[in-house]
Order: structure tokens, then sequence, then C-alpha cells
């Protein structure tokens, strides 16, 4: 009995001074493989966790694992789903399988890269599934996402500083009211032939003015986001120093003198005007009276000077009037030949 108790006394001791080595957390540096020479473990839990020599002081020691619990070091690549990392982190999947996401706890805002995605071949995706980022692939934008600074969309369109791309590439922004902006399409504009088309412009709201480039005709609109000539200006021009306009007898056939110019030009009429500024925003004519002709009467006789756009609007060459006025002047001078001829020979009549 005595010698029963005494092991019983020896046991509980030894569990007293030992549980403490026991139960104790304990940093443990893996040398080699365990259990030698390979190992499988169903699971691995800890609380930091050190890779290689960290500190590259040729020891593995304490020194190599963080001091932050939930840290680990890596010195080495880091391959996930490969045994053979070429870079410092490579993460390898197969199928129609995301390679990494990274998202917040509601999962409304998240990161993606895909290797596939249902055979669409997509490399990098960065979208957003909040509603202020609906539609969008890739967008950098303020924390509040209340401005954007870049978005692309999953229709391919690039805004830069727009969540809006009207084009395949925009670029806008807007100071005091007013919002600039450069776009670069290839779609299809109606009433023009599909092509490039740049176009610069700029909007208080109420208001835009354009700066169109139309590539395949080579057409430019000023204030004109469909110019149908190589240029076309809603509103007025300015030049100091004149414009040419080319009469080489070398690229004219076909030459006839204008047929009685003078009846033709007195059936017409100058007339003063007001422009209809409110109703036609978008041609931005000029304020106040303006003198001119009505396009309508001057092609019943001449409609050689009138030109129509695609919308069927009709304009005057007004400096093709010069040929007109010169042969009215001269057959007007003829008639006064003859009278002054006429008057002579009555004169000289009641002389006699």
């Amino acid at each position: 009995m005595d010698r029963l108790l005494k092991n019983v006394l020896i046991i509980f001791y030894f569990l007293v001074l030992c549980a403490p080595l026991v139960f104790a957390q304990e940093s443990i540096t893996i040398t080699t493989y365990y259990p030698s020479p390979y190992g499988s473990y169903n699971a691995l839990q800890t609380s930091r966790l050190g890779v290689g020599d960290n500190n590259a002081d040729g020891n593995l020691t304490s020194a190599d694992v963080p001091t932050t619990n939930g840290d680990a070091w890596f010195r080495g690549n880091v391959g996930i789903g490969t045994i053979t990392p070429s870079a410092k982190l490579q993460i390898n999947s197969s199928g129609n399988v995301d390679t990494l996401n990274i998202s917040s706890s509601t999962n409304t805002h998240y990161t993606q890269i895909i290797q596939n995605n249902g055979g669409g071949g997509l490399g990098l995706l960065v979208r957003t599934g909040s509603a202020a980022g609906a539609g969008a692939s890739f967008k950098v934008a303020t924390s509040d996402e209340a401005t954007t600074r870049l978005w692309v969309g999953n229709n391919g369109f690039v805004g830069i500083g727009t969540a809006v791309p009207h084009s395949k590439f925009s670029v806008m922004q807007t100071i005091n009211g007013l919002t600039t902006g450069l776009q670069f399409s290839g779609h299809h504009t109606p009433g023009v032939a599909a092509g490039g088309i740049i176009n610069a412009f700029d909007s208080d709201g109420t208001t835009a003015r354009h700066l169109t480039l139309q590539l395949n005709a080579g057409n430019v609109g000023i204030g004109n986001l469909i110019p149908a000539f190589k240029l076309t200006v809603n509103g007025s021009a300015w030049c100091l120093a004149g414009a040419w306009t080319g009469s080489d007898l070398r690229w004219k056939k076909d030459i006839t003198t204008l047929d009685n110019p003078l009846a033709r030009l007195l059936r017409l009429r100058g007339v003063k005007y007001d422009w209809r500024r409110e109703e036609f925003k978008e041609n931005n004519f000029p304020e106040g009276r303006q003198i001119g002709m009505i396009a309508q009467e001057v092609e019943k006789e001449f409609p050689e000077l009138i030109i129509e756009d695609k919308e069927g609007y009709k304009a005057i060459a007004y400096d093709r009037f010069t040929a007109v006025l010169l042969e009215a002047l001269k057959a007007q001078q003829e008639e006064i030949e003859g009278l002054k001829e006429e008057l002579s020979s009555i004169r000289s009549m009641l002389n006699k």
C-alpha cells in the first residue's frame, strides 16, 4: 500500500512540473522534412510563420519569424497551384476558376484576376458590385466613388474623368460647371459613313460647342457634330487675311457666259431678318439684325449658287455672286450705252 501511494505521488509531481512544458506554445524551426524524408499533414495551424532565412544571416533562428501574430514571411518565391514558382508570387489555376479574388467582407467591392471566364480569356478584371460601379470592368475613383478618374466599361469604352463614356475613348473634365472633353469614336454616326471620329467639346449644361474631325471623310466641323462638307461652321467665322478659291482655267471645261443675268437678278430681293436662335441653338446663330437673301428665292434663278446639307437645309454661295453681279453690271452698262447713243441722236436731231 505504501509503495502504491509513493508511485501515485511521483506521477502527480511529474504532471505538475511537466504540464506547462507539454501544453505551452512553442516556436519550431523546421530545417529538414519531417517525418523524414517527406510528410503529409491534414491540418497545419500557427500564429506566425517564417519560411527561409529572411534576415539573410545564414542561420534559421527566431529572428526569421514575424513578431506579430497573423503575419508570414517568405524569403523565396511562393507558389499557389504550382511547385515551381518563377516569381515572388505565382498562382496557377485551370478551367473556369478565378485565379485570385480580393473582396470586402460584404463582397460588394472586389477585385478578380481571372485565368479564363467561360472561354472569354480575360486576363485582369477589376470591378465593383456596388451600384456606382455597375457596368465597369475597371474603375479608378475616389474612395467614396463620387468622382471617377478612370473607367473601362464592359462594352470596351474607356473614360478618363467620366463613368459614362459615349465613345471608345472619352476624356472629360468639369470645372466651375463647365465640362470640356475629347472623344475618339469608331462608331457609325447617323448621316455620315462609318469611320473614325474625333470630337472636342465643351458644355455649360445648356449649350454645347464642338470641334469634330471625321477621319474617314476628312471633314471638319466647328460647332457641328456631323459635318457634311470639308469645313462646316455653325456660327460666324472671322478671317483677317482673306480666303482664296481655286479658279484656274486649266481645271475647267464647258465654259459659257451667264445668260440674261440682269433680268434674273432683278427678280431677287435683299432682306433684313433675325435668326431663330431659340429654335436652333445648336447652329450658334449670331445675335442682332442680319442682311442677306433667301436661299429658296435665289434657287429659282440661280440654282448653281445653292447647296443643301444632309438634313435639307439650304445655303447660298455668296462669294459666287460676284460673277452674277459682274455680268449683270455689264448688261446694265450696255443698256446705258445704248440709251446714251439714243439720247445723242435725239440731241443731234433737235440741234438741226
